[in-house]
């Protein structure tokens, strides 16, 4: 029928019978010096940060001033999924500072963020997550939270549906698509129209800009048979 509501399981093999599984990228603050703060990253699998103009921002503040330039910009250098690098030519003070992972070349792709209080403990990182918020076999609606002030439909955000384990680097395209309709960090994403199977597995992809490469979290799940 319908309108029957799926419940969903983790489609990871080694745990079939759990929930969703999330992905998202992190980043977080290592060495901090007079001049330099080195930052370790964790981006999604088939990502290659330096082809698709992935960087770290840094700024002198506990939130991304969305509106300001940062203090520098970083460029990842290679094509690892994860890894470090080391922000320089900086003149840190005993401030916070917070700095924001990239997924693509514009602020607005920032989907990651870990905030450092020179001299002090390390403040609270964040990522972009997607979880689901409810499932019927023809419908589902998508979950999403943002970084704090971060506006996702000024900055074209969409989400991907995909059957299977897929990637958002390689798969074809998706079998559904869906937007933000509000400005807001925190909200829902509707998805209708859907013709779900049981037991099958199914990939949600959220990007922070129009291209593919821009994937910033993914949560894989699987529908009760």
């Amino acid at each position: 029928m319908a309108d029957q509501i799926m419940r969903v399981r983790l489609s990871t093999p080694a745990a079939p019978q759990a929930g969703p599984v999330l992905t998202p990228t992190v980043v977080s603050v290592g060495a901090v010096t007079p001049a330099t703060v080195s930052v370790n990253y964790e981006t999604l699998p088939g990502n290659q940060p330096h082809t698709y103009s992935n960087f770290v921002a840094i700024w002198q503040s506990t939130m991304i001033p969305w509106g300001a330039p940062p203090l520098k910009v970083q460029p990842i250098p290679t094509d690892g999924q994860s890894g470090s690098t080391t922000i320089t030519g900086l003149s840190v003070q005993e401030k916070p500072y917070i700095v924001g992972y990239g997924v693509g070349s514009d602020i607005t792709a920032i989907c990651a963020s870990d905030v450092v209080y020179v001299g002090g403990q390390a403040g609270p990182s964040q990522s972009l997550t997607i979880g689901l918020a409810s499932i019927a076999a023809d419908s589902l609606v998508i979950h999403y939270q943002t970084l704090a002030g971060y506006l996702p439909m000024t900055a074209k955000n969409w989400v991907g549906l995909w059957q299977g384990q897929a990637s958002p680097y390689y798969s074809g395209g998706p079998m559904a698509k869906g937007a933000p309709d509000q400005d807001v960090s925190d909200g829902y994403i509707a998805m209708n129209g859907l013709s779900l199977s049981f037991g099958t597995t199914y990939t949600l992809v959220y990007f922070t800009g129009p291209t593919r490469t821009e994937a910033a979290a993914t949560l894989t799940f699987t529908t009760s048979g």
